[in-house]
């Protein structure tokens, strides 16, 4: 810590701790972890992470059911969901209309 500052200097051991950190919180959850950390940075990303998978854990303890993870695949489908209305009212607002390509069957 410095003399007239009143928040201690980063280490390098706490930045090593952090990068492992969003690592693994980016291989849990990643597109929620991707929201947060462009919503609140990446410190406070990690911690609403970490606050989520611990909501699950308490709730896979308590319920004694087995852990889903199509509870993620759900989340993600709504993330692109709405990714998708978000460009599409962009385009309207910009005067133009996006038209879904057609699948080729293989």
């Amino acid at each position: 810590m410095s003399a007239g500052s009143a928040t201690p200097l980063p280490s390098p051991h706490g930045l090593a701790f952090a990068r492992k950190n969003e690592s693994a919180a980016a291989r849990c959850c990643p597109e929620f972890f991707r929201r947060m950390r462009a919503k609140l940075g990446t410190a406070q990303a990690i911690t609403a992470t970490a606050h989520k998978i611990a909501r699950i854990l308490y709730h896979v303890l308590l319920t004694k059911q087995p852990y889903a993870e199509t509870v993620f695949h759900h989340c993600d489908e709504q993330a692109q969901q709405r990714a998708e209305m978000r460009l599409h009212k962009h385009a309207a607002q910009l005067g133009f209309q996006l038209l879904p390509i057609p699948a080729t069957g293989q």
